[in-house]
C-alpha cells in the first residue's frame, strides 16, 4: 500500500466498519374520492459489510450453491470449450477450499463491501366505499386494500445478497434471503 516493497503493518487499510451510516427513510401517503395510497421507503447511505458466509464467493463449500454474480467474473486460464478470461475482476474460482481460502476468505478488498440501499418497506393502495353504497347495510365503513412490503430495493449490492443482512449472513445455516410479500385486506367497521 505504501509502495516501499515491504509487506508490514504500514500496509494495513482502514476499510470502515458495520454500522449503518447516513441512515434516511420517507413517508408519503395522498388520498383522493375514496382511494387511499401511502409508501414508506428506508435505507443507509453507507455500511461496510464483509462478503463470508457460504455465499461470500463461488464454490465456497462443495454442496452450497454459488451465485450467478460469480459466472464470467472470476480468472479462467481457458480450455479447448470455454475462452480465458485472465483479466476477470475476481481471482479463480476453485473447489479446492485452500485457494478459496486465500482468495476469499481473508479480509480484503474483495470481500468488504460499501453498500447503501434504498427499500421500499410498505407500499399500500386502498378504496373506502362510500356512505352512500354501504347506507343500507350493517357496516358503518368498508375498506378494500392490497399491501406489499420488501418488494424491491435499489442498491449497489450486484452479488443479491440482502444489502440490509449482517457481515455473516449465510454463515453455514443458510443464506439471508429477501423476503416480499403482497397482502389483500378487507376492512369492515360496524
Amino acid at each position: 500500500m505504501n509502495d516501499d516493497n515491504d509487506i508490514t503493518n504500514a500496509d494495513l487499510e482502514y476499510y470502515g466498519d458495520t454500522d449503518p451510516h447516513y441512515s434516511m427513510s420517507i413517508n408519503l401517503g395522498a388520498e383522493y374520492k375514496g382511494f387511499d395510497f401511502s409508501v414508506f421507503f428506508q435505507g443507509v447511505g453507507q455500511q461496510y459489510n464483509v462478503r463470508n458466509g457460504s455465499m461470500g464467493c463461488a464454490f465456497w463449500r462443495g454442496w452450497t450453491n454459488t451465485s450467478s454474480y460469480w459466472i464470467d467474473n472470476t480468472w479462467f486460464e481457458g480450455n479447448e470449450y470455454q475462452n480465458a478470461n485472465t483479466s476477470a475482476k475476481f481471482p479463480v474460482a476453485s473447489r479446492n477450499g485452500s485457494r478459496n481460502n486465500w482468495n476469499y476468505k481473508q479480509y480484503n478488498s474483495l470481500n468488504v463491501v460499501n453498500s447503501w440501499y434504498l427499500r421500499c418497506k410498505q407500499i399500500q393502495l386502498g378504496y373506502t366505499m362510500p356512505k352512500s353504497v354501504i347506507s343500507k347495510t350493517p357496516f358503518s365503513k368498508v375498506r378494500v386494500w392490497i399491501s406489499g412490503s420488501d418488494l424491491f430495493d435499489i442498491s449497489n449490492v450486484a452479488d443479491g445478497r440482502d444489502p440490509e443482512a449482517l457481515q455473516t449472513s449465510g454463515a453455514y445455516s443458510g443464506v439471508d434471503v429477501y423476503p416480499s410479500s403482497v397482502s389483500l385486506g378487507l376492512d369492515i367497521t360496524f
